[in-house]
């Protein structure tokens, strides 16, 4: 086996033209760089973010999970595929009980909830290709419905108890869906009796589907 050379470029950031060939990098103690793939997504800005609610102003969500209702959702670009990189919901009154947070995705699109423009997590960044919607009201987005023999969960939580505020609830997906156009990756919020209010942000990766297939 032959050895691996390295350059190093610790002080200095290359700019490789795109298709051209270049050699690894290393730190000043020879130790090779490596970088994960979602941060090498970020630095293509290549990761975009859906938010729910705003400053003062935070969402309500469902009185108990309904069928073919969500918050909010997203639908990959014909040619594209998204990856769902984290999901965070924040709840900052939580009355109610019998609580679920779902994310799931089934083929077909969503219907009727405003839009939403995805943000370029790299301010600046390029436009997502990608569509979603928000709700401004609880459910107000409609997706298809749901079966089991069609619709994937990706994320389940419950807590049967009332709470006044619960901790953060997030989903990084260790194995995460790969979902492309014709399909769409949804979220559900809801609760008997009070319905919780919170605060929620979605991240992606969006991918040309000649990348990955």
């Amino acid at each position: 086996m032959g050895n691996s050379i390295f350059t190093v470029g610790q002080d200095t950031v290359l700019a490789i033209a795109e298709g051209g060939l270049c050699i690894g990098k290393a730190n000043k103690m020879a130790y090779q760089i490596v970088t994960d793939f979602y941060t090498e997504m970020a630095i293509e800005n290549r990761v975009w973010q859906v938010r729910a609610g705003t400053i003062n102003v935070p969402l309500v969500g469902d009185i108990v999970v309904t069928d073919a209702a969500a918050e909010f959702a997203v639908d990959p670009a014909t040619g594209y595929v998204i990856i769902p990189v984290v999901w965070d919901v924040a709840v900052v009154v939580g009355g109610g009980t019998l609580d679920n947070y779902a994310a799931k995705s089934v083929a077909g699109a969503s219907s009727v909830g405003a839009a939403y423009v995805p943000l370029n997590c790299s301010i600046g960044g390029p436009a997502c290709n990608s569509t979603s919607r928000v709700a401004a009201a609880a459910g107000g987005v409609t997706v298809p419905a749901e079966l089991a023999t069609t619709t994937r969960v990706h994320f389940y939580y419950a807590n049967a108890a009332a709470n006044v505020a619960l901790p953060l609830i997030q989903w990084v997906p260790r194995c995460p869906p790969v979902i492309g156009s014709g399909n769409v990756l949804y979220f559900q919020v809801a609760g008997t009796g009070t319905p919780n209010s919170y605060y929620s942000h979605f991240d992606f990766i969006e991918l040309p589907l000649t990348g990955v297939s």
